[in-house]
């Protein structure tokens, strides 16, 4: 999926630069790296040697308390929950991301960050990880891509992993009819995502989501609508 999708953003990246130098000359020019490979970073190497700090066993009943206290050791603001997964992203927020202005993928989550994915042992770090990536640009995720974890016995021990980490952003209880579904069978799948708007916002050199939604937002869709019809009872 890396190289699929580096490829496909090589493709968009050098039609962009080429229309935008003949036809397209008001945008400002596209100056996106298109060099392949793109930069990789694995999620808790290179946060350990940021911080200086090892993480806990990242399954360990008193993963929590500990990454909390790595925050304190490192004088680091902390998110509105104090969970597992919300620690660990507020960690990629304030090492990793800032780090991703050319094309670069962030691979190898911790699994709690990813429990629709598969996972593994890192022979490298002896934590669990998830065999998944996200693609930045510009300090902002555009792609999400992973191996769907397709064993029901593995999905609901993570489900119910999951489960324990219930907070504002996460309600998620166990899916008894996604792993019915998974019980029947499902083959190798690879996930894949991407933000149309933002790499749309990337290419076109805006920061503005109004700027490329074809039909405006919500509220224009509704004012429009609402102009429309009052228009039409007026001509009654």
């Amino acid at each position: 999926m890396i190289e699929f999708t580096e490829l496909l953003f090589i493709e968009l990246i050098d039609r962009a630069k080429g229309r935008f130098a003949e036809q397209l000359q008001a945008l400002p020019p596209c100056t996106i790296d298109s060099t392949t490979p793109f930069r990789r970073l694995d999620f808790i190497p290179e946060i350990e040697s940021a911080m200086n700090l090892k993480f806990p066993n990242l399954q360990s009943p008193s993963a929590a308390v500990e990454v909390f206290e790595m925050f304190q050791a490192r004088d680091i603001p902390l998110p509105s929950s104090l969970q597992l997964p919300r620690l660990l992203d507020r960690l990629a927020a304030h090492y990793l991301e800032p780090q991703c202005q050319s094309p670069t993928w962030i691979i190898h989550h911790p699994e709690c960050l990813s429990p629709l994915s598969k996972s593994f042992v890192s022979p490298e770090t002896n934590q669990r990880i998830a065999a998944r990536a996200e693609l930045f640009i510009g300090g902002k995720e555009i792609v999400n891509t992973y191996e769907e974890e397709n064993s029901p016995f593995e999905q609901r021990r993570k489900f119910e992993k999951q489960a324990q980490y219930r907070d504002d952003e996460n309600r998620m209880d166990v899916d008894e009819s996604y792993l019915e579904a998974l019980e029947w069978g499902l083959p190798p799948t690879g996930g894949w995502g991407c933000g149309i708007d933002r790499l749309v916002m990337l290419l076109a050199g805006t920061d503005r989501i109004n700027d490329v939604l074809s039909f405006g937002n919500l509220r224009n869709v509704v004012s429009l609508g609402k102009s429309g019809r009052d228009s039409i009872r007026s001509r009654r």
